[in-house]
């Protein structure tokens, strides 16, 4: 998930190497959707909406295993970065309040299609923009 501010706005400085540079970080990203399409899936959240109950940064992996008998298992893992520091969790409550809420993100956000254009128009107009 990506906010729409973060793709339409390079980083400090907005000087013409930051354009560039962030140009070079979106087309990356879209190389990586291109490269594994059934793992790496983009969806921009746009500027309107207002991300529900996530109140720090978080990460949500599911991490494939094989169990002792060659069964994959998926473990779930979260990262939360906060104002005290950061920390991993896999605990369920933790995890199941972090992944409705992403749920629901992933429900309101622009669809994956609707996504890749999205970085795509950014790319053409930054690359026209110089």
């Amino acid at each position: 998930m990506i906010g729409e501010r973060a793709l339409r706005d390079p980083l400090a400085g907005s000087g013409r190497g930051d354009a560039r540079v962030h140009r070079v970080q979106l087309e990356c990203v879209l190389a990586l959707i291109d490269r594994w399409p059934d793992t790496i899936r983009v969806q921009v959240w746009p500027d309107h909406l207002a991300a529900p109950g996530l109140d720090d940064h978080c990460l949500l992996w599911e991490l494939p295993a094989l169990e002792g008998d060659g069964e994959p298992v998926i473990h779930l893992v979260g990262y939360v970065e906060t104002v005290l520091g950061v920390f991993y969790s896999t605990r369920y409550a933790y995890l199941s309040r972090a992944f409705d809420a992403f749920t629901a993100m992933m429900n309101r956000a622009m669809r994956f299609d609707e996504s890749r254009k999205c970085i795509e128009d950014v790319v053409a107009w930054s690359s026209s923009t110089g």
